[in-house]
């Protein structure tokens, strides 16, 4: 992606910042990388509002709901939305689906669609957002649920969610990673990240996967992958965050992927001041890129950076979008 030469646009030490007229609580790239869509804070919850890279408005979707996540078909034209009981609206129209998705009953951490665009994955849960943990399978078109899974540690819910070669990987609460058959939800096997791991979230591509967790107020990233049919870790790398207040919490960020580019990221404080640190990731190889710090950090209001087809990572911040140089 390429700074966008607009009205909005402002230079800044770390690439350039997008101005909006509103606060982006999360950012997600529609399929294309032509539009962004951000959750944007209403009277009683948000609303869907879809920009161009110029921050220029193109259509408003009145969700009338509370969320804090939400995800687009492949082709675009819809997307779903994880209140409470998960919702779908026409992406043209900005009109509400007529699917139901009756099975679900907790708003959701994390909404995957799987690559032939037939079941919507949810997962979700724990002791400050709800006690249904959960990872669920809906039919797309019709809201079926197919199947259901909860976690075994009671108030440890899951926070990300990804098919990876065939299998369903969710990330949970209780450090580790959790494997279902994607037809039958059928458990499938664990990988523990460690003693006091928290993860962020998990995204795959391919064969391969990303996890960020913390632990012991330290960075850690997992390249994961499937090696006759079992979880394996094929590479940990520690994350060296700089100068870190030790009295404030450390956490692992929700990452994204876009094909082969992904990105993790962090949230930490330093000297009072809260920062956000990421890294890029390649999918295909795998490996981890260079940590960057986001610039000018004390607007940043959103956890969940997204990332273009061409590598670029971009953060939700006060009134706006913020790229990070690699």
């Amino acid at each position: 992606m390429t700074a966008p030469y607009a009205r909005g646009t402002m230079k800044t030490a770390g690439g350039y910042k997008v101005c909006l007229d509103h606060d982006p609580e999360v950012l997600v790239l529609h399929p294309g990388d032509e539009l962004l869509a951000t959750a944007a804070p209403v009277h009683g919850g948000q609303d869907i509002r879809l920009v161009d890279l110029s921050g220029n408005d193109v259509r408003t979707i009145l969700t009338k709901s509370e969320f804090r996540t939400f995800a687009f078909s492949h082709d675009g034209n819809t997307v779903f939305v994880g209140s409470k009981n998960i919702a779908t609206f026409d992406v043209a129209t900005g009109k509400k689906g007529k699917v139901s998705f009756k099975g679900h009953k907790a708003h959701a951490r994390a909404l995957v669609v799987s690559d032939d665009g037939k079941t919507l994955y949810t997962a979700g849960g724990s002791r400050t957002y709800s006690d249904d943990c959960f990872v669920r399978a809906f039919d797309t078109s019709t809201g079926e649920l197919r199947w259901s899974a909860k976690t075994p540690t009671k108030a440890k819910g899951f926070t990300g969610v990804a098919p990876l070669d065939g299998l369903v990987v969710a990330s949970c609460e209780d450090g580790t990673l959790r494997a279902f058959d994607s037809e039958s939800g059928e458990p499938k096997g664990l990988l523990a990240l460690g003693e006091g791991a928290t993860p962020g979230g998990i995204v795959a591509s391919g064969a391969n996967a990303v996890v960020p967790w913390e632990a012991e107020k330290k960075a850690f990233v997992g390249l994961v992958t499937l090696k006759k049919g079992h979880l394996t870790m094929t590479k940990t790398v520690e994350v060296a965050l700089p100068e870190v207040d030790t009295s404030e919490n450390v956490g692992a960020c929700p990452p994204a992927a876009n094909g082969s580019h992904g990105v993790v990221a962090f949230h930490f404080a330093q000297s009072g001041f809260p920062r956000r640190l990421a890294c890029p990731v390649d999918l295909r190889a795998p490996s981890v890129g260079r940590a960057v710090m986001l610039e000018e950090a004390n607007d940043v209001l959103g956890l969940v950076p997204t990332v273009f087809a061409d590598g670029a990572i971009v953060w939700p911040v006060a009134q706006g979008f913020r790229s990070v140089a690699r």
